[in-house]
């Protein structure tokens, strides 16, 4: 995104709708300042694996089943990776 970084969209979803959880995927190992926790809730690096991107689910979303480990099964607002 040229124009607009994913601080941005971040910081835009969060002013509209602060409830709504925010992960952001980077290539940048990163450590979030106390500004940057005000509008992501979690980092997940790449590469990643489905245990790391799982574990980011878990603390972000406590209460969901997790990484779900097939494509395609239908439910909105759950992560799939196969």
């Amino acid at each position: 995104m040229p124009e607009v970084s994913g601080w941005d969209v971040s910081r835009a979803i969060k002013e509209v709708k602060p409830d709504i959880p925010v992960l952001m995927i980077t290539g940048w190992t990163i450590e979030l300042d106390d500004e940057q926790k005000k509008i992501v809730d979690g980092i997940i690096t790449k590469p990643f694996s489905r245990d790391s991107i799982s574990s980011v689910i878990a603390n972000v979303f406590p209460n969901s089943q997790g990484v779900q480990g097939k494509k395609g099964n239908g439910r909105k607002g759950v992560v799939t990776i196969s």
